[in-house]
C-alpha cells in the first residue's frame, strides 16, 4: 500500500500553533482586564464620575489589582518560554 506525502503542516506545527494562539488570546484576555481595571481605578478614585462606583475606595484597590493582574497576565503569556 502506497503512502501519500503529507500535504500539510506536521504534527509538531500543529501544536506551535495552537501554543501560539493560545498565548495570543491569554495576552488579549490580560490586556482586557488590565484595562477594565484601569477604569475601575479611575473610578474609584473619582476621576470618572456617574456611577455607584465613583468616589469609592474599595474600587480604587479592586482595580488596581487587576490593573496588576492583567498586566502580569499578559507579560507572561508574551514571555520567549
Amino acid at each position: 500500500m502506497q503512502e501519500w506525502p503529507s500535504s500539510g503542516p506536521s504534527d509538531g506545527q500543529h501544536v506551535h500553533d495552537r501554543r501560539v494562539g493560545r498565548k495570543r488570546a491569554v495576552a488579549g484576555i490580560g490586556v482586557v482586564i488590565a484595562l477594565v481595571g484601569a477604569v475601575f481605578t479611575l473610578q474609584g478614585a473619582g476621576v470618572l464620575g456617574g456611577s455607584f462606583m465613583s468616589g469609592s475606595g474599595v474600587w480604587l484597590l479592586i482595580g488596581v489589582g487587576m490593573v496588576i493582574a492583567g498586566l502580569v497576565l499578559y507579560a507572561r503569556s508574551t514571555s520567549q518560554s
